[in-house]
């Protein structure tokens, strides 16, 4: 398909309307009468805001400009993106998974009650492990699905995966990138809050999920396939280093189990065939258009 050129401006001017959007929102954006349960279906939208910044800028990496050429009418077939641009198109993007990004405000789920039962199989409504309270886990997973699955599209990595030419943007180092940025290490950071933890933990979750998706699919080329094994298996051995020399204080913290739980599903996907039913599949998001509509 056509690999589409976007500014980087964009896409940032894009995350500030929707950090604006998130501090003003409220029950204002509801008609009187209306039931507050009805404001999660307003916060899908505000929340998602940008999710076709997203889907655009993410073209760039491992992309190409190119026309329809014909015979005689001259136009370059098709040429790659400049790495200096698909660079700065996986800096934008990482900043749509920054924890501090992704947690919605105390402010905002105090506003938020329980979903009627008419509405528990609402479609524009995020899906929930907690029901009928609202799951900001779910909200968090599913923007970070959004990033890590456009990042890690199958056709995306196998194109990354055979980039040859001096200095252009590999797998190897978008799996790089996002290895050091979502961290993996056992110390927590004291100037992230505990949901902010939480959402890293999640967002290191969504991660391994979609390297083991994209080992796994037929769709990704053998070197895309064998670069995202590779990379499996160095974070289960980088995971199990951690926990090794991990101070007895952190035993009991909800990282630490977490990491656990990280290292036994890499120990298990790499010591036996490991059926793909069950690596879980991404869920599906809310739909983002029309919005405004009520």
């Amino acid at each position: 398909g056509v690999e589409t050129i976007v500014t980087i401006e964009v896409m940032r001017k894009g995350e500030e309307v929707r950090r604006v959007a998130l501090e003003q929102f409220g029950d204002q954006v509801l008609r009187d009468g209306q039931p507050l349960a009805e404001l999660e279906k307003s916060l899908v939208p505000v929340y998602l805001h940008h999710r076709y910044q997203v889907d655009a800028a993410a073209k760039m990496i491992g992309g190409f400009e190119y026309s329809y050429a014909v015979k005689g009418d001259e136009q370059i077939p098709q040429v790659a993106v400049a790495a200096d641009r698909q660079r700065e198109a996986l800096q934008a993007l990482l900043v749509t998974i920054e924890p501090q990004q992704l947690v919605i405000p105390d402010r905002i789920l105090q506003l938020l009650p329980p979903r009627v039962a008419s509405s528990a199989s609402d479609r524009e409504r995020f899906e929930t492990q907690t029901s009928p309270i609202f799951d900001p886990a779910s909200a968090i997973r599913a923007a970070a699905e959004l990033t890590l699955g456009n990042l890690l599209q199958p056709q995306r990595a196998s194109r990354l995966a055979r980039s040859q030419a001096e200095g252009s943007l590999s797998l190897q180092e978008v799996c790089r990138f996002l290895t050091a940025f979502l961290r993996f290490r056992l110390a927590e950071s004291a100037e992230e809050t505990a949901a902010e933890r939480e959402a890293r933990r999640i967002l290191q979750t969504v991660y391994v999920e979609r390297l083991m998706m994209l080992a796994d699919t037929a769709q990704a080329s053998g070197d895309a396939r064998a670069i995202a094994l590779e990379r499996i298996g160095q974070l289960q051995q980088r995971i199990t280093d951690e926990l090794r020399v991990a101070d007895i204080d952190t035993q009991g913290s909800a990282h630490r189990a977490h990491l656990s739980m990280l290292q036994s599903l890499l120990r298990r996907y790499l010591e036996r065939p490991y059926p793909q039913a069950d690596i879980p599949r991404p869920g599906e998001l809310p739909p983002g258009s029309p919005i405004g509509a009520r």
